[in-house]
């Protein structure tokens, strides 16, 4: 049986109303741990609409939700040399 595959990721992007830096959105969670909010399926999209949502509002910043879908493999860590 094959295992779940990564076609694309969604990633909720900050973009500074000075001068349109963006950056990817992430929360601080309770254990202190900082994650970015990106997700490679629906369900985990929906559960991070609330937290990008609650830091559009204490921030004021603009805030996009991008896919991404190339899929191009950069690079590989595998134990053996790095491509």
């Amino acid at each position: 049986m094959a295992g779940f595959k990564i076609t694309s990721i969604s990633a909720f992007i900050s973009v500074d109303p000075d001068d349109g830096d963006e950056g990817i959105l992430a929360a601080t969670m309770n254990d202190g741990t900082i994650m970015p909010l990106m997700a490679a399926d629906s369900d985990r999209l929906k559960s991070l609409w609330p937290i990008a949502k609650e830091i559009q509002k204490l921030s004021g910043i603009r805030v996009e939700l991008r896919q991404f879908s190339d899929g191009e493999v950069l690079g590989v860590i595998d134990g053996k040399e790095d491509v």
